[in-house]
């Protein structure tokens, strides 16, 4: 059980990877970590200036 709970993890985290890799390449998305100060400035900075134009 404990081996087939590890498995789902990993796979789990493998798409997780798939998934931002198919975003970066494939759309015009910006990324963020809101736990840092500046990443979260820069994406409320960000989101004005996309509502205004």
């Amino acid at each position: 059980m404990e081996e087939a709970t590890d498995k789902i993890k990993q796979h789990t985290r493998r798409f997780a990877k798939r998934q931002l890799t198919w975003f970066r390449n494939r759309m015009n998305a910006a990324f963020y970590q809101v736990s840092k100060p500046k990443d979260k400035e820069r994406m409320m900075q960000d989101i004005k200036e996309f509502m205004n134009d």
